[in-house]
């Protein structure tokens, strides 16, 4: 057999008692996000309102639990660079998506001038629930062509 250098693999051991205490540091930080859920602030901080401080500290406590189970649990603390570069691309992927996600559902819904008019194909106002449709749900409501 030709003598070819051995190619070093190693898996990192960790000790149950370590996983163990990451999992009660979880479970604390489990109970400090219902405390803070249940518990509102009564006054803001400085610029930020009894809500805003809130939001804050549940949302500081979520990101550190899911950088503790992406870290410690699913073994990106021990893995190559490349592994550490992928879970920080996934981390931007997904702050980016709730953010334009949020921004998405929270805007209200424009009105675009000409769009109300009777001959446009598509409904673009919206309805209150006791209003009926302009046009009636069995007639086709088609842009007549020009």
């Amino acid at each position: 057999m030709a003598n070819h250098p051995a190619i070093e693999t190693h898996h990192h051991v960790v000790p149950i008692r370590f996983y163990a205490m990451i999992l009660f540091f979880l479970f604390v930080l489990m109970v400090i996000t219902v405390a803070v859920g249940y518990n509102q602030f009564q006054t803001g901080f400085w610029f930020l309102s009894a809500t805003m401080l809130n939001q804050l500290i549940a949302l500081a406590v979520a990101f550190t639990k899911a950088t503790l189970v992406v870290l410690f649990f699913m073994g990106a603390r021990w893995s190559t660079n490349l592994t550490r570069l992928w879970t920080l691309c996934g981390f931007v992927f997904v702050t980016l998506f709730t953010i334009i996600a949020a921004d998405y559902g929270t805007r209200q819904n424009e009105t675009v001038q000409g769009w109300e008019q009777r001959e446009s194909a598509l409904p673009r106002t919206v309805l209150e629930p006791d209003q009926q449709p302009l046009v009636p749900p069995d007639e086709v409501n088609v842009r007549p062509r020009q």
